[in-house]
């Protein structure tokens, strides 16, 4: 962080529009947090597994994240698959999957809804992820919910 605005500081150009972007550059590094200073790679994973966690039910990528915790992609890449035996995209789907399971609790809430709800713009391909880490698909999944939550009551009475 202190190389880059050094750099920007330095630079030769002095004219009023650089000076300008100056400002914004060293203003836009420096409100960007600098986790390696504070706990190194573990901290970084730490960090994006957080935001993604807080923020996946938005339309987010691993350049979004990288961006953010003031990393290249590929080193937020690398890191994750070290660190989580997965990518970065699966550890996203499985928050996804894990909220829809969640949020198909509440029988009145369409699939399409949860779909929208946990970030994915298209039901076909929420419903390609969810199977793909249930082995069900969303309305199967419902249905089974449904059930076990007859034969509790079943057994209650």
């Amino acid at each position: 962080l202190i190389v880059a605005i050094h750099k920007i500081i330095n630079s030769d150009n002095v004219d009023v529009a650089h000076s300008s972007w100056k400002l914004e550059q060293i203003t836009r590094l420096s409100a960007r947090p600098n986790h390696l200073a504070r706990g190194g790679r573990r901290d970084i994973v730490a960090l994006a597994k957080a935001y993604i966690e807080q923020n996946f039910h938005r339309d987010i990528s691993q350049k979004d994240v990288a961006a953010h915790l003031n990393v290249s992609y590929a080193h937020l890449s690398r890191l994750f698959k070290q660190q989580c035996g997965c990518s970065f995209n699966q550890f996203l789907w499985n928050a996804r999957i894990a909220a829809a399971k969640t949020l198909m609790l509440d029988g009145d809430v369409s699939v399409t809804a949860v779909c929208y709800e946990v970030g994915c713009s298209d039901p076909g391909y929420f419903a390609t992820k969810f199977r793909a880490e249930t082995n069900m698909t969303p309305t199967e999944y419902r249905q089974q919910l449904n059930q076990s939550q007859l034969a509790s009551i079943a057994i209650a009475s």
